[in-house]
């Protein structure tokens, strides 16, 4: 995503929030509340359709901040760690770009 995604200046079909907002279209009071303190935490920063929709996340609370998550339909907020740092989501997101399986979340979002 792009700086104009998050200012809502780009021609992207999906809003920068997306899946927060899909998320609480269905969601009683409580998991309304729920689900914004969970996108609170977490700035997503990649988004697929390759294979349903999934999203790269950084964690931006104080819980969680710098770690790299995976999340996809239909729970969004159930996420996969897949990187300690966003260094460590770089060499192995550029190592799978390259050929390199090892690269846990690689299938959904290459």
């Amino acid at each position: 995503m792009s700086s104009a995604d998050y200012a809502a200046q780009s021609d992207s079909a999906f809003a920068w929030n997306e899946f927060e907002l899909q998320s609480k279209e269905y969601a009683d009071a409580d998991d309304v509340r729920n689900i914004a303190l969970f996108w609170g935490a977490h700035l997503p920063f990649l988004m697929s359709v390759k294979n349903g929709y999934a999203y790269v996340a950084i964690g931006i609370g104080d819980h969680n901040s710098g770690k790299v998550f995976y999340g996809s339909e239909p729970e969004y907020e159930q996420t996969l760690l897949i990187a300690e740092t966003f260094s460590e989501f770089k060499e192995s997101y550029i190592n799978a770009i390259n050929g390199d399986a090892s690269f846990e979340a690689y299938k959904f979002i290459i």
